[in-house]
């Protein structure tokens, strides 16, 4: 893990509440799929950092894919190029791709973010795979994805969920992998688990510092002994579906 600063390369608006921000990559900081960066704006008053899941990587960039939802994120998209943030990471336990069968990644909204870069590592690997994607409406980060391995559920214009796409895929020989709200995730953990098909399963919690120091994004999981507390920060974002103790 490093804290430094990173310059903003290009700000990039992708329709209603999302954008893109190109930070430059500082030297030796390299991701996995799923892993994140803990952000702060160095002229803001802002005394915590924000959490952003990275989208892809070049050797020389880091794609990050941002919603906005607060304070900390309107100042961010009103960024130039050639402001600099606090970065600190990689943080977190990414996706296991060392698996060999068919992948499913499924992710609503801004939970899209790490499915990019890890359809990028499935792409490199050789590895089949289908993403399904679900929205509100017309989503620019879509487009960012191959077509070809693509599926896209809008919600205004078609009725029920993303999770409805799973079910007419889901069979037994593939794993999923998905990051999106919580009711989505655990519909998705519900489905895998009836159909005996394993997932990994990147949670979204609040996060104050990022490297499980401050105990404040704990989430229930299963061990030998029964159920213990793990931290989102650390000992995720990526867990196995079967773990967690939602029940």
């Amino acid at each position: 893990m490093q804290c430094v600063t990173s310059k903003i390369l290009s700000v990039c608006d992708l329709g209603e509440e999302y954008y893109r921000i190109i930070l430059e990559r500082p030297e030796n900081m390299v991701f996995s799929p799923g892993q994140f960066v803990s952000v702060m704006d160095q002229n803001s008053p802002d005394l915590l950092r924000r959490p952003f899941s990275v989208a892809s990587q070049t050797q020389r960039e880091i794609l990050l894919l941002i919603k906005e939802v607060g304070k900390m994120t309107k100042r961010l998209r009103k960024s130039s190029p050639g402001d600099c943030l606090s970065v600190m990471g990689p943080l977190g336990k990414g996706f296991d791709t060392s698996g060999q069968n068919k992948a499913l990644l499924i992710g609503g909204g801004v939970g899209i973010a790490p499915l990019l870069g890890l359809s990028q590592e499935l792409d490199a690997q050789g590895r089949d795979y289908l993403c399904l994607l679900g929205f509100r409406d017309e989503c620019e980060p879509a487009k960012l994805f191959k077509k070809t391995n693509l599926r896209i559920h809008r919600e205004t214009k078609e009725p029920g969920f993303v999770t409805d796409l799973l079910k007419e895929v889901l069979q037994e020989g593939v794993e999923v992998f998905a990051c999106g709200p919580l009711p989505m995730l655990k519909a998705v953990r519900s489905m895998c688990m009836e159909a005996g098909v394993p997932s990994q399963l990147s949670l979204e919690e609040k996060m104050a510092c990022g490297i499980g120091a401050c105990i404040g994004c704990a989430v229930p999981v299963k061990n030998n002994s029964g159920t213990v507390y793990k931290k989102v920060c650390s000992d995720g974002p990526v867990f196995r579906g079967e773990e967690l103790a939602w029940e």
